[in-house]
């Protein structure tokens, strides 16, 4: 028995023989040598055209298809058909970007109804999927190529370094081991001792740090700031990450969150999350002109997963006197840019001791434009400290929780110093951060 089809979709094909024929119409359909990859298929018009199927794209690699195939006739023009994916690029990246491995698929229209061409060659990249057998009496040879670009990290002054990156690997969603254990501001991946001086950290260390990339004008994510995870679905950063003050507004469209991630630059990261913004709820009392109130929270369109390396930071729930904490050492983590002037691939730590308002207000005369009622400064002016690219992250304190430290929010990272001798973030002074004690009744409308 033989589904004879001409005109309609295909349903059900019981092959005999090397090939099949149309109803009415008389049409020979191929068969495919590779019907994993490749498949004959009718539309809704009744147009005959081949369904492609191929694997998400590995790291470090453009999706190259080339397709040749065998024609038995001379197309009457110098049309040779048309290969186009199946969704648009940018759906095909969406879909990517939120775990989704099923293959990307292509649809390969011919130049001819008749007589359907066959399959001499498919590849992806270099990789040859598919072969057939060239036929008798064949007079014309049909090669289509089709481009797709992976998404692309811009490390900012840092051009010459490779920051290609696969779409197939942003997410990792599915990666993730979950855990019932989510108590905040503790790391299930034991710490080491702090050490100031900007020193490497531990995958899974730090399990609240989020890094904030965001869609760029050519193809790709460029690494913006980090955050803190306060919650399943929502994130804390700095208002100036959002609404810089010579840039124009991000969206939440153009945002993509990462939690769970430690190597900006191995794309293929297991435990790491890519998460969408639903909504941005920038601090009402912001402005751009002097950055007063530099805050923001970043909902997510889907919670996280809490894992090992997914955990949420406490909120601080001490007293707001700022008199009370200054001495303590607070830490702040990220990955922002190294003494050379280049975004670091791994996040780095640093101690910092907690200053009075008074020491940082008369230190430098500059600091009379940024230190207010809800900053604080910190740090130990020995050119170690956050710069650009850490704007955003926590500044965390620990206290002790039986024979464990527990995490709680107080700042996040607001303002450096310029240095005009090296032109980076002058770390010789203090830095100024958000004092998030100050806007608890603010942020606790969100958690």
């Amino acid at each position: 028995m033989i589904a004879i089809v001409c005109g309609h979709i295909l349903e059900l094909l019981m092959i005999i023989g090397l090939e099949i024929l149309g109803h009415s119409c008389g049409q020979k359909i191929p068969i495919s040598p590779c019907p994993d990859v490749f498949q004959y298929k009718v539309d809704a018009g009744g147009m005959w055209y081949g369904l492609i199927s191929v694997p998400p794209p590995e790291p470090d690699f453009n999706i190259k298809l080339t397709v040749k195939m065998y024609l038995n006739a001379v197309p009457p023009t110098n049309y040779v058909g048309t290969l186009h994916l199946v969704e648009t690029k940018d759906e095909v990246w969406r879909r990517l970007i939120t775990g989704d491995k099923r293959p990307v698929l292509y649809e390969l229209y011919f130049p001819l109804s008749s007589p359907l061409p066959l399959v001499k060659h498919i590849a992806l990249n270099k990789d040859v999927m598919c072969v057939g057998k060239p036929p008798r009496g064949m007079l014309t040879k049909i090669s289509l190529e089709h481009n797709l670009f992976p998404i692309r990290l811009n490390f900012p002054h840092n051009e010459n370094k490779s920051t290609t990156a696969p779409p197939d690997s942003i997410p990792n969603i599915n990666r993730t081991e979950p855990t019932t254990d989510h108590e905040c501001g503790i790391s299930l991946k034991a710490s080491i001792p702090l050490v100031v001086n900007g020193t490497p950290t531990r995958k899974g260390e730090w399990p609240w740090l989020v890094a904030m990339f965001v869609k760029s004008t050519s193809p790709g994510l460029k690494f913006q700031c980090g955050g803190s995870l306060l919650s399943t679905k929502v994130v804390l950063t700095a208002g100036h990450c959002i609404k810089p003050k010579d840039r124009p507004e991000v969206k939440a469209e153009f945002i993509v969150l990462f939690v769970g991630k430690h190597n900006l630059q191995e794309w293929a990261e297991t435990n790491s999350q890519a998460k969408e913004v639903e909504r941005i709820d920038i601090h009402p009392d912001y402005r751009r002109e002097d950055l007063e109130a530099d805050l923001a929270i970043l909902i997510l369109k889907e919670p996280v997963v809490y894992t090992l390396y997914v955990q949420p930071i406490c909120l601080w729930h001490f007293s707001v006197d700022l008199n009370e904490i200054v001495g303590q050492i607070g830490t702040v983590v990220g990955w922002g840019i190294d003494k050379t002037g280049i975004i670091s691939s791994k996040p780095n730590k640093v101690a910092m001791p907690i200053v009075s308002q008074q020491t940082c207000f008369f230190s430098k005369k500059e600091f009379t434009s940024f230190v207010k009622n809800r900053t604080f400064c910190a740090g130990s002016r020995d050119g170690t400290g956050p710069c650009r690219g850490d704007s955003g992250g926590g500044f965390v304190i620990g206290y002790p929780d039986g024979v464990r430290l527990r995490w709680y929010l107080r700042g996040v990272v607001h303002i450096a110093l310029y240095n005009e001798e090296n032109q980076q973030c002058d770390l010789q002074n203090y830095l100024v951060f958000t004092d998030v004690a100050k806007f608890m009744d603010w942020i606790r409308r969100y958690v």
